[in-house]
C-alpha cells in the first residue's frame, strides 16, 4: 500500500485581516486524523504554537504560518522528489482566501493586503510545489474562504489546478463559514464526518466524498442558521473522482471503476495515467491479477518520445521486466463483410503502425445507461442539486451522468457536448428562463434532443427548474418532471422536489435498454501472459466492430495469440455470431 504524507496549516490571528476562532482547532484536528486514525508516514502541522519540524538536513524548522515560513518550506522540501507512483500527498489549509487579478491566493498571517502578490501565496505555485514530491496524487483541502467579505464578487476555485484533486469548502461566490456551537468550520467538521464513515456508504473515493460534502455542509448550515454554503471539487484529470483516498475503505465498484479508468488511458495511449491508475487499484487490491498483467503489458510499450520514454522507464522499474520490441507485440488482421453479411477475417499485410491496444469491456444491458443533462449556466446551483440526488442511482450503476463540466482542459468542448449527446440515451433537459433565452440550449441541444427522442434513439425528460413560459415549446408534449410540472423552486422542500424528479427518472430507466455505439470498438480484456492449459490452445474473444456500411476494419491483437495459435502466424478464426446492433461477433482460433 502507499505512503500518504500531509501538510496541515490553521491560521486564526491575522496581522492585517479580520480573526478567526478555529481554523487552528480545525487544522488540529486533520493532524490528529491523519496521524492517529489512518496511520499517515509523516504530517507537517504549520499554526502559532505548533512543534518544531526535524528535517533530514539542518536545524529544526520553526511550523509558523507567515510568508517566508511557508514559502521556504515549499521551497526546499519539495525540491526533490521523496514519495513515488502510487503515494499520496494532503494539503489542509483553513485560513483566508482571496482572488486577485485572475488568480487565487491563500493568505498566510502577516499578508499585506495591499499586496497580495508580494506578500500572499499563489495556489497554482503551491500545486506546483507539492507535485514535485514524486507521488501520483495531491489533494487539496481548501477551507480558505473565511476572509471578511472583500471578495470581488469571486472566490477561489475559478483558477484550475492542474494534476490534483482539490476540495474547496464553498463555491467561487460563496463564503465559508465557522459555527461556534461544533467550534469548527462547517467544512471540516463534514469533511472528518466523511471520512471517518464506514460501510457500503462510505467516502473512500473523490466522487463519493464530493457528493457527500455538497449534501451535508449545506444542511449543517441550514441547521445552524448560516447562510448558503456548497463545497464542490475539481478532479484534473476528470478520472480522478474515482480516485480511491482510502483504499483500507475501498469496494468492489471502486476498484472496477479503476480498472475501467485504467483501460482507457491505455486505449488513448495516456501511460502515465494508466500506470497510476493500475498502482492505485494495487493498492486498494494487492493480488488484483488484471491490474499486475496491465502493468506487465504498459512495461512492454515502446516509447514515442521522450516523455513517453519517462513514463514507460517507471513502468518498466515496477513490473521488472524487459521491453518488448514493437514486433513481438502485436499482428493486424482485417475482419471483412461478405455480401451475405457474414463476416471473415485474414491476416492484414505487415505495415508499420503503432500498436492499438483493445482495452473496453463488452457492453452489456448491465453497463449504466448514459444521461446527458442540458442546462444553463446560470443555473449550476440546481444542477449540483439534482447531481447529488441522484447519487445513489450512479452508485447502483444505473446510469452515468454527463453535463459540460466534465470537460477536461484542452478538450474541444463543442465536439464532447455533441458526442454526448448523441450517444446518450436519457437527455434531461431542466428549463427555465436562462435555458429557454438561450440560443445553445434551445436551439442546438434541446432540438436535437427532441429528434432523437421523435427518432427513438433516445429518451428525453424535461424537469421545470424555475417559473417561465415553456408552453407551446417542442418538449411540452412531453411528461414532464416534476409531478404538477410544478417548477423546483416553488416546492416548499426542494428535496422532495427533486425526490420526485429522481423517482420519475426510475421509473423510465427501467423501460429503457442500453444500445450499444456503433461507433466504438469493444473487446474482453485478457491476460495475454497466461499459459494455455494443456497442449491444445484455444482462446475465444468477444469484439464489437462497425460493419453496417463499411466492407473491412481492421483489428489488432497482441502477436503472443497469433505465435501460439498457429506456426509462421498464421491466424485463423471462426465466425460464429453477428450481431444486429452492434456487430458483435465471437472469434473463436
Amino acid at each position: 500500500m502507499g505512503q500518504n504524507w500531509a501538510i496541515a496549516i490553521g491560521i486564526n490571528n491575522y496581522d492585517n485581516l479580520q480573526a478567526l476562532s478555529y481554523a487552528k482547532r480545525d487544522a488540529e484536528a486533520m493532524r490528529d486524523y491523519y496521524r492517529n486514525e489512518i496511520g499517515f508516514e509523516q504530517v507537517y502541522y504549520f499554526a502559532e504554537g505548533a512543534p518544531d519540524i526535524e528535517l533530514e538536513h539542518g536545524p529544526p524548522f520553526k511550523p509558523l504560518p507567515t510568508f517566508a515560513k511557508l514559502d521556504r518550506f515549499l521551497d526546499i522540501r519539495f525540491e526533490q522528489p521523496f514519495l513515488h507512483p502510487g503515494d499520496n500527498f494532503w494539503f489542509f489549509f483553513a485560513g483566508h482566501g482571496k482572488r486577485h487579478r485572475d488568480r487565487d491566493y491563500l493568505m498566510p498571517s502577516d499578508v499585506n493586503p495591499r499586496n497580495i502578490e508580494g506578500t500572499a501565496i499563489a495556489l497554482n505555485h503551491v500545486t506546483e510545489r507539492l507535485r514535485r514530491c514524486g507521488a501520483d496524487n495531491v489533494i487539496l483541502l481548501l477551507d480558505a474562504c473565511r476572509n471578511d467579505g472583500d471578495r470581488d464578487g469571486e472566490g477561489l476555485g475559478i483558477e484550475k489546478q492542474q494534476g490534483v484533486v482539490t476540495l474547496f469548502a464553498c463555491s467561487p461566490s460563496e463564503r465559508s463559514y465557522e459555527i461556534e456551537a461544533l467550534q469548527q468550520g462547517a467544512f471540516t467538521h463534514t469533511l472528518l464526518q466523511g471520512l471517518r464513515l464506514q460501510g457500503e456508504g462510505n467516502c473512500a473515493t473523490v466522487e463519493r466524498l464530493d457528493q457527500y460534502l455538497r449534501y451535508r455542509v449545506p444542511e449543517l448550515n441550514r441547521r445552524y442558521n448560516k447562510p448558503p454554503q456548497t463545497p464542490y471539487t475539481n478532479a484534473e484529470p476528470i478520472a480522478k473522482r474515482h480516485l480511491i483516498l482510502l483504499p483500507q475503505k475501498a469496494t468492489l465498484t471502486d476498484v472496477m471503476a479503476l480498472k475501467n479508468d485504467a483501460l482507457e488511458a491505455e486505449a488513448k495511449r495516456n501511460w502515465e495515467v494508466a500506470e497510476q491508475l493500475w498502482v492505485r487499484v494495487l493498492a486498494a487490491s494487492p493480488a488484483d491479477q488484471q491490474a499486475i498483467s496491465g502493468i506487465r503489458r504498459l512495461a512492454q510499450i515502446p516509447a514515442a518520445s521522450p516523455a513517453d520514454q519517462q513514463a514507460i522507464s517507471g513502468i518498466r522499474r515496477l513490473a521488472q521486466i524487459p521491453a518488448a520490441s514493437p514486433a513481438d507485440q502485436h499482428t493486424s488482421v482485417l475482419l471483412k463483410q461478405t455480401p451475405t453479411g457474414e463476416a471473415t477475417v485474414q491476416p492484414k499485410p505487415d505495415v508499420p503502425s503503432p500498436p492499438t491496444v483493445p482495452v473496453t469491456t463488452t457492453p452489456s444491458i448491465n453497463e449504466p445507461i448514459e444521461v446527458f443533462i442540458s442546462y444553463s449556466h446560470r443555473d449550476d446551483d440546481l444542477r449540483q442539486e439534482l447531481d447529488i440526488h441522484l447519487a445513489n442511482l450512479k452508485r447502483q450503476k444505473k446510469i452515468e451522468a454527463w453535463h459540460d463540466r466534465a470537460i477536461e482542459a484542452g478538450e474541444e468542448w463543442e465536439a464532447q457536448i455533441k458526442g454526448n449527446l448523441e450517444s446518450a440515451r436519457i437527455i434531461l433537459l431542466l428549463i427555465s428562463p436562462p435555458f429557454m433565452a438561450s440560443d445553445y440550449c434551445y436551439d442546438i441541444e434541446m432540438q436535437r434532443s427532441i429528434e432523437r427522442h421523435n427518432a427513438g434513439t433516445a429518451r428525453v425528460i424535461p424537469i421545470i427548474l424555475r417559473p417561465c413560459d415553456w408552453r407551446g415549446s417542442p418538449f411540452s408534449k412531453l411528461q414532464i418532471l416534476p409531478k404538477d410540472a410544478k417548477p423546483v423552486t416553488q416546492w416548499s422542500d426542494r428535496d422532495a422536489a427533486f425526490l420526485d424528479v429522481v423517482e420519475g427518472l426510475r421509473q423510465v430507466l427501467n423501460s429503457v435498454k442500453k444500445v450499444t455505439n456503433p461507433r466504438e470498438i469493444y473487446t474482453q480484456p485478457v491476460d495475454f501472459e497466461a499459459e494455455p492449459p494443456s497442449g491444445l490452445w484455444h482462446h475465444q474473444e468477444v469484439i464489437s466492430v462497425p460493419l453496417p456500411s463499411s466492407d473491412e476494419v481492421e483489428i489488432t491483437l497482441p502477436k503472443s495469440l497469433t505465435q501460439q495459435a498457429s506456426p509462421a502466424n498464421a491466424v485463423t478464426f471462426d465466425v460464429i455470431k453477428i450481431d444486429s446492433i452492434g456487430q458483435q461477433v465471437n472469434l473463436g482460433h
